[in-house]
């Protein structure tokens, strides 16, 4: 791991390699030198500097909004029982025995592919309850909401 100023040197010759504006760089800053970085945006948006052709405005502004806009986001806390059961009855109205047909199968709506990646073996609806919901739980963990996406928006999971 390279320590900061070693890391910073670094970064400069990237920059002064392929002709980054100033205020580019300084997105690339740690944290802990956002007031630097908000100089340097400001520095290069007024002074033209690092380009030739006078781009530097536009760019630095978007840089500037971009560290504006920077948040970090808190940890979303692990789902419960009581999400999981929400999906269930989106996805299959709470039928653990659902097949429609449709190529998606039991409570949580599993393609074969899916469940079968998951480590399961037959299809989802013949499987008991307590599996799927495993199964569910097991997915969520690896890919978040996003194998259920209809539901996981309707329901503010997403």
């Amino acid at each position: 791991m390279m320590t900061t100023s070693t890391g910073r040197l670094a970064l400069r010759a990237v920059a002064a390699t392929i002709a980054i504006p100033a205020g580019i760089t300084a997105l690339a800053a740690p944290a802990h030198a956002a007031p630097a970085a908000d100089n340097a945006v400001s520095h290069a948006a007024q002074s033209g500097v690092g380009t030739r052709t006078g781009a530097v405005d536009d760019t630095a502004r978007r840089a500037s909004a971009a560290l504006d806009t920077l948040t970090v986001q808190p940890k979303a806390a692990p789902p419960t029982a009581e999400n999981f059961a929400k999906l269930r009855q989106c996805e299959s109205g709470g039928n653990y025995k659902t097949n429609t047909g449709n190529g998606y199968y039991g409570a949580y709506q599993f393609d074969l592919a899916t469940w079968q990646g998951l480590g399961y073996s037959g299809r989802p609806d013949q499987a008991s309850p307590e599996t799927q919901d495993q199964a569910a739980f097991k997915l969520q963990a690896q890919r978040g909401w996003s194998p259920w996406p209809a539901c996981a928006r309707k329901l503010g999971f997403l």
